[in-house]
């Protein structure tokens, strides 16, 4: 009876090292995708291809807010950590409509993912819910929890 546990427990055990080393690698090619897009990002702010004309960093934000929507159509969880991203820097510059609309997509892409992870969607929730209620919608931020 021990070696058939010893065996159940190792099997269980090397499954779970398998599970957390996919997650890990899956983190890493999110983190790598992501500075690709924001390197590419700064890079069309140069002088050089903007004909002289001077990018702010709200142009940047709005700019990779548009481009996450469709350069990375086929990548749904790197779209969803940088709409997630986006609304939050809208947040910190009060711009509600757009944080509120950051976090709607970031929201959607996350649920719709394979293996949601709970944690990540309650804090889009409350995100969400936040800008919802300093915009005065007290029922769209109940609402936000409850859906």
């Amino acid at each position: 009876i021990s070696m058939i546990a010893g065996t159940l427990f190792g099997a269980y055990f090397a499954v779970d090292a398998r599970r957390q080393a996919e997650k890990a690698i899956a983190q890493a090619q999110t983190a790598e995708a992501i500075q690709r897009f924001l390197i590419d990002g700064y890079t069309r702010a140069n002088p050089y291809n903007t004909d002289g004309r001077i990018v702010t960093a709200r142009d940047l934000l709005e700019d990779g807010a548009a481009r996450a929507q469709t350069d990375l159509a086929d990548q749904p969880a790197i779209r969803a950590e940088l709409h997630a991203t986006f609304g939050r820097v809208f947040a910190d510059l009060e711009q509600r409509p757009q944080a509120e609309r950051e976090f709607q997509l970031a929201l959607a892409y996350f649920q719709s993912a394979p293996d949601p992870d709970p944690a990540q969607i309650l804090q889009l929730r409350a995100a969400l819910a936040e800008q919802q209620y300093y915009r005065g919608d007290v029922n769209g931020a109940l609402a936000a929890f409850q859906s």
